[in-house]
């Protein structure tokens, strides 16, 4: 699915069934835009002049008869500040799977609640002058982008509010329902192949969909804009884990706080706190593991070496590891030699 999504942007225009024949939607250009959002603005002053409600107008009537309450509206930032909250929580719980499982159905919770709230208003805002505005807008970029065998379909404005506008508003609506592309969509193309590819080699020889940046369309500049956000954290002096990366939730709290699993936490008591050495608290086998791969390789050898020993004896003091009697005798040999050349 998202092979087919990343065509989609990179050739920015969706196929579209008008009048039973295939033509193409372009996506928007800067000019179009412009054009639609003017469009926009005169569309909407019309409708407020003619007295078609507002979303503001709707809200207070909603409010009136009680479908929605001023609560909600507090009720939706606390939603959003717990996620927010929530999602700090989890470069901490890296290495505590259970944990960061409940952080995760939390936030999913949080989210559900914010869609089931939200919905109450979009169901009735579908009546305001914005939203009978914002279909103007598109109606405006159909007109503009709908290309039957490479040819605009309509010439002048008039031409196009004369076809046939039930059709019209057939082809709309499809398209609408079928080519939406969200920001978890570019995300995931973003920092996956073959868009990867595409990207490092568009950095050296140029032409990136083949036009001027200020040219790009919507998607095409989100995608390029996230492509740069994942570059940085690919290049980082300690990147995200690839875990990290692939979890959106968990990549946004990493941007937002670059925590450092392997920043010791402090516990009061000095010879822990001075300790050479790091513990992590796990939930988990697999946690356990992940937590040892930390290790570089003279340290993993070393504990290697050590496991072998407890299971050869059983009970071990600190004394009889291998690594602690060299140290010892390191230690040893360096006394000795500063007394040699000492004052």
């Amino acid at each position: 699915m998202s092979a087919k999504i990343l065509n989609r942007i990179i050739t920015g225009y969706v196929p579209v069934i008008f009048l039973g024949q295939r033509c193409v939607l372009y996506d928007a250009t800067s000019i179009i835009k412009y054009e639609c959002d003017l469009h926009y603005d005169a569309a909407l002053e019309e409708f407020l002049e003619e007295g078609i409600l507002s979303k503001a107008d709707l809200e207070k009537i909603l409010i009136e008869r009680k479908i929605w309450k001023p609560e909600f509206d507090e009720e939706l930032k606390v939603l959003n500040s717990k996620i927010v909250e929530a999602q700090k929580m989890l470069p901490a719980l890296k290495y505590k799977t259970i944990e960061k499982k409940n952080v995760m159905i939390l936030i999913d919770q949080h989210r559900k609640r914010m869609d089931e709230l939200n919905k109450i208003k979009v169901l009735t805002f579908k009546h305001s002058a914005e939203y009978l505005a914002e279909v103007e807008r598109l109606r405006y970029h159909f007109f503009s982008s709908l290309t039957l065998n490479g040819q605009k379909i309509w010439k002048t404005w008039d031409e196009f509010c004369q076809a046939d506008g039930q059709a019209i508003m057939t082809a709309m609506s499809d398209f609408s329902d079928s080519h939406n592309i969200t920001e978890t969509d570019i995300r995931l193309i973003a920092r996956n192949e073959p868009w990867r590819t595409m990207w490092r080699t568009a950095e050296k020889q140029g032409g990136l969909f083949g036009k001027p940046s200020v040219e790009m369309t919507d998607y095409q500049r989100a995608l390029c804009t996230w492509s740069l956000i994942y570059d940085a954290a690919f290049n980082s002096y300690e990147p995200p884990s690839y875990e990290t990366i692939n979890n959106d939730d968990e990549f946004d709290a990493w941007l937002n706080s670059k925590h450092d699993v392997k920043t010791p936490l402090k516990t009061g008591n000095p010879k822990i706190d001075n300790s050479p050495e790091l513990g992590v608290f796990v939930d988990t086998i697999e946690d356990v593991h992940q937590v040892q791969n930390l290790n570089d390789p003279a340290t993993k050898a070393r504990l290697a070496a050590r496991n072998k020993l407890i299971q050869e004896k059983g009970c071990v003091k600190e004394q009889e590891f291998s690594d602690v009697k060299q140290n010892a005798i390191m230690a040893a040999n360096a006394k000795t030699e500063a007394r040699k050349y000492g004052p």
